[in-house]
């Protein structure tokens, strides 16, 4: 799945992304979210699977992060190895949150800026850091408060808004050039005057995003329950679908860091 969104979002990269029309950019920026949680969420499923093989049970290190309702919930579901390190090595040993809120927002902005420098020295990957600091910070004061909130409805706005504002920020990831990064996101909001575009096929942007789209709906419950009977034919579809279009060969996207 990833391998054939890469297809797509390599015209992500400049010059490539001069070429989208501006609907294409916004699509192409949730294909890019699902493809890296693909990523890296194979990989480790991978090395998990291979980990058992000879006895060794390695930790969970992707939650459903997708369907977080915080910013920092979706730190505690995201790449969970690399979160607890910055926890447990930066942010315990710089105070936490025991030095007052003022401090706990610094040491937030720190902990995280340190993260993005992290995956590479570069202003894209510093920025990616702050800006979820930043939302770390800023929704820290509201967070009891949303939560006495016993909505389904809110529930779903809160999961929108956080997918949202990760998906836009993994444009940083994706461009480690930063004047590259700011000229993709600024296109994404004024309109195309390439008269000859490149075309994006929906309809398989859609297929390959399904997987991770079914996966973060929780109809696991479902296809244990009433649709059991359905699961060997699920499963025999994905793997004719990995057989047929497994997609170019591509290096996981974490080999780079």
């Amino acid at each position: 799945m990833a391998n054939n969104l890469n297809e797509m979002t390599s015209y992500m990269s400049f010059p490539l992304y001069e070429t989208l029309q501006t609907q294409d950019r916004r699509l192409l920026v949730f294909l890019n979210s699902y493809q890296i949680y693909a990523d890296f969420f194979g990989y480790s499923a991978i090395a998990i699977g291979l980990g058992l093989l000879f006895g060794y049970r390695l930790p969970i290190n992707f939650d459903l992060p997708y369907i977080s309702t915080s910013f920092s919930e979706f730190w505690t579901r995201w790449h969970i190895s690399l979160s607890t390190w910055l926890r447990t090595y930066l942010y315990v040993p710089l105070g936490g949150n025991r030095h007052g809120l003022w401090r706990t927002y610094l040491n937030l902005m720190i902990v995280m800026g340190l993260g993005g420098l992290w995956h590479g020295a570069g202003l894209s990957y510093l920025m990616w850091g702050l800006l979820h600091g930043l939302l770390l910070v800023l929704e820290r004061p509201l967070l009891s408060r949303l939560a006495s909130i016993d909505s389904a409805a809110f529930r779903a706005a809160r999961m929108t808004v956080v997918f949202v504002c990760v998906t836009m920020l993994w444009i940083f990831f994706k461009l480690p050039n930063f004047d590259h990064a700011v000229g993709y996101l600024t296109g994404m909001f004024t309109p195309s005057t390439n008269p000859n575009p490149t075309k994006l096929f929906y309809s398989l942007a859609l297929l390959y995003s399904l997987p991770v789209m079914i996966q973060h709906l929780g109809l696991r419950s479902l296809f244990e329950g009433r649709l059991r009977w359905a699961e060997p034919y699920l499963y025999g579809s994905m793997a004719a679908l990995m057989y047929l279009e497994a997609g170019p060969e591509t290096s996981f996207i974490y080999f780079q860091f």
